[in-house]
């Protein structure tokens, strides 16, 4: 994707964080979890995760970012789910579907792919990953 492209586009930025993260319109948006197509204004619109906290790592570049639903960036900042170097979920084995529907649909998430953006240059770092997958609870 060119430079101009990126600056016609869109973009959501935390409002703690200067990570922007370019994206299709608001019509074909999807949240990288849950594939699930929804409007901007959606409560599952994504907004900037940090894999290692930039409080910690001073690392605003988006390979130390992904875009997640507010619901699934409280539970990866928590340790219940992890985005692992192998690409995949990994979620706490703390988490109980008998408890409530939010812990089931997180456990549903163990073993899926994580969505990627299509330029590999923004990948998550591998480093960032294995960091965020370190501190997943038992």
């Amino acid at each position: 994707m060119g430079q101009s492209s990126l600056r016609n586009r869109p973009q959501i930025k935390n409002p703690k964080s200067p990570i922007s993260i370019h994206q299709s319109p608001p019509t074909a948006h999807r949240p990288p979890i849950t594939d699930h197509r929804s409007p901007i204004t959606d409560h599952r619109s994504p907004i900037t995760a940090h894999l290692i906290p930039f409080s910690e790592s001073r690392n605003d570049h988006p390979t130390n970012g992904l875009a997640l639903c507010k619901n699934h960036h409280w539970a990866m900042d928590r340790n219940l789910i992890a985005p692992c170097p192998d690409h995949h979920w990994h979620v706490a084995k703390i988490l109980d579907p008998r408890r409530s529907n939010g812990e089931k649909e997180l456990i549903e998430l163990a073993g899926k792919s994580l969505l990627l953006p299509k330029d590999p240059a923004f990948h998550p770092d591998d480093y960032g990953l294995k960091w965020r997958c370190q501190k997943l609870l038992a």
